[in-house]
């Protein structure tokens, strides 16, 4: 890739795969212009502690809110994942001269049926999870950027640093009046 070539460049279900996230990052700088955009998805370590604690795996909840970026194998038939808070994801984005426009949830409440599924819970409980109302529900948080953490994975609009806007950070519905708006 030839240096600031691209106006947009998205980067999705990767993070979680990868060994060198700054590296990633490093070379997402170079090669995205100045007024470029970068859409990038990252696993959201909140989601793995919300769901270790539905699964009463309390230990495993707290070492993961303790963890930065912590690596872990959610599921024994696929490779380990790494983890991200929002936080860690600005410092990821800052440290490389990109400011974050906004964040966005995927994946909210129906995420919650593969650990659900392997628990002792009532079969009427997991018929629950494939209604329509729990679909409303989903909707209605994936609106709220207030249950960010209930998103399975976080996505995240960010620009070069230098680039001039007087507006802050948007979560959840805000999200998406800033993409209906063109900016």
């Amino acid at each position: 890739m030839d240096d600031e070539s691209y106006d947009v460049i998205i980067c999705a279900f990767v993070f979680a795969h990868l060994n060198n996230p700054a590296k990633a990052f490093e070379e997402f700088r170079r090669a995205l212009r100045k007024e470029g955009r970068l859409f990038v998805s990252f696993e959201n370590k909140l989601w793995h502690v919300v769901a270790a604690g539905l699964c009463e795996r309390y230990e495993e909840a707290i070492a993961l809110l303790s963890s930065k970026s912590p690596v872990i194998r959610p599921y024994d038939s696929l490779p380990s994942i790494r983890v991200y808070s929002t936080a860690e994801i600005q410092e990821l984005c800052g440290g490389h001269e990109f400011r974050v426009r906004f964040f966005t949830g995927m994946r909210h409440l129906t995420s919650y049926q593969e650990p659900l599924k392997n628990i002792s819970t009532t079969e009427a409980e997991k018929l629950l999870l494939y209604t329509p109302k729990a679909q409303e529900l989903e909707n209605l948080i994936m609106e709220s950027g207030e249950l960010l953490c209930l998103a399975r994975h976080i996505f995240v609009c960010c620009e070069s640093a230098d680039v001039i806007h007087h507006s802050t950070v948007a979560f959840g519905n805000d999200a998406r009046m800033y993409s209906k708006m063109g900016r």
